[in-house]
C-alpha cells in the first residue's frame, strides 16, 4: 500500500500531459495531491474527454463543407474553407487549453469550447444547406 501511495506521489509531480488519465482522475480527486493547482488536473481530464470526439466532429466538418461546396459548385471553397476551419479550431483549442491551465476559465469550458463552436457551426451549415437545395 505504502508504494502504490509514492508511486502516485511521483505521477503527481510530472507535466499533466505525460499522467495517463485513470491517474490523472486520482490525482484530482485527492485534493493537495499534486504539485500544481486542482484545476490544471481537472482541465486535462476534460480536455482528454473532448478530444475523444474531436477526429469525429473533424470529420463531420468536412461532411457539412463538402456539401455546402457542392451546393456552391466552388472546390476552391471548400479547401480554403476547411484549411481556414481547422487552423481557427486548433488555435481556440489550445488558447481555451491555457486559459483552464492558468486557472482563467473552468476547466469544462477550457475543454469543450471549441467543440461547441464547430458544432454550432455544423448545426448552422446544415440548416443553411437544406435551404439551398
Amino acid at each position: 500500500m505504502a508504494g502504490e501511495s509514492l508511486f502516485d506521489l511521483t505521477k503527481a509531480t510530472r507535466d499533466p500531459r505525460t499522467v495517463r488519465f485513470k491517474s490523472l482522475i486520482r490525482i484530482a480527486s485527492n485534493r493537495g495531491l499534486g504539485t500544481k493547482p486542482p484545476n490544471l488536473y481537472l482541465t486535462w481530464i476534460h480536455y482528454r474527454l473532448s478530444n475523444a470526439l474531436s477526429p469525429w466532429i473533424l470529420v463531420l466538418l468536412a461532411l457539412t463543407l463538402a456539401h455546402f461546396s457542392r451546393a456552391r459548385r466552388s472546390n476552391a471553397f471548400l479547401f480554403f474553407a476547411a484549411v481556414a476551419l481547422g487552423f481557427v479550431y486548433f488555435i481556440v483549442q489550445q488558447t481555451a487549453l491555457a486559459l483552464g491551465e492558468a486557472g482563467l476559465a473552468p476547466p469544462f469550458m477550457a475543454a469543450w469550447l471549441p467543440q461547441s463552436l464547430i458544432l454550432i457551426f455544423l448545426v448552422d451549415g446544415s440548416v443553411r444547406t437544406r435551404h439551398l437545395l
